[in-house]
């Protein structure tokens, strides 16, 4: 009896270490070779925490300037990742940007509160992998015409818009990914986020009001003025969640505790 005891306490530890190691920042490895469309000799790059996005990003929101709190807004957001990062430096990805691009496009959906304040209550994230860099903040082309790898739904945010400069954060939960691609299996994360209002010439929201006035297929409308939309430079970081406990444990697991109750029977039946 007290070795069947002790096995189910084995057991029982498993789980909560499986747990308690499922809810942290766990390390996540890409192998962008194995995405549909790669050559197959992409980078496999990791173990790393983060994304970090281009400081040239893109951000529309609509209808937010000069608005009564409280008021309904939604935003777009495009922009490309730059590096891969583990929390203590950069990792290696030689051919990101240049043998294939990694971008990223969101929609959200929030409210307007006081002193500038938002909320962001819901919406969603895709990862693209594509084989050629053609991303064009001017043409407002290129972010999508490839594989999603990784699709995220938006559980909520917030932040501050002080013109002319703003930062936010949110969470997300992984729908879906390319197994492929990314291991371990990843479920979350989270995102910090800055905005930058400009009209100097060369930056990504010039580009966009000289070429096609538009994130994401939405049109910029009465840019600036009150009612008006909020066209912004934008700079963001993603870091992912991903489940680490590897079968090959919970199999481990289950096998002592069938083993715990076999045992017993085994004891009864001499």
């Amino acid at each position: 009896m007290k070795s069947t005891n002790k096995i189910r306490g084995i057991v029982g530890i498993l789980a909560v270490l499986g747990w308690a190691q499922a809810n942290a920042n766990v390390p996540v490895t890409a192998d962008y070779g194995a995405s549909p469309g790669a050559s197959g000799t992409e980078d496999l790059v990791g173990p790393f925490t983060s994304l970090d996005l281009s400081d040239a990003g893109i951000a529309l929101i609509k209808g937010a300037i000069g608005v009564p709190e409280g008021t309904a807004v939604e935003g777009y957001y495009q922009s490309f990742v730059t590096a891969h990062t583990d929390g203590t430096g950069t990792l290696p990805a030689p051919g990101l940007n240049t043998g294939y691009e990694l971008t990223l496009r969101s929609s959200f959906f929030g409210t307007t509160g006081p002193g500038g304040s938002f909320n962001i209550n819901s919406g969603n994230a895709q990862l693209y992998f594509d084989p050629t860099p053609d991303k064009n903040f001017s043409t407002d082309s290129g972010f999508d015409d490839s594989a999603s790898i990784l699709s995220a739904s938006i559980n909520g945010g917030q932040g501050v818009f002080s013109p002319p400069a703003g930062v936010g954060t949110l969470t997300f939960t992984v729908d879906s990914f390319d197994a492929d691609v990314f291991t371990p299996e990843l479920i979350g994360g989270d995102a910090i986020f800055t905005l930058e209002l400009t009209t100097d010439p060369g930056t990504t929201s010039d580009a966009v009001r000289n070429g096609s006035n538009s994130v994401m297929g939405v049109n910029v409308v009465n840019e600036g003025n009150p009612g008006g939309d909020l066209l912004t430079d934008a700079d963001g970081n993603v870091s992912l969640t991903a489940v680490p406990v590897p079968a090959a444990i919970w199999l481990f697991g289950a096998g002592l505790l069938g083993i715990a109750g076999i045992a017993p029977r085994r004891r009864q039946s001499s």
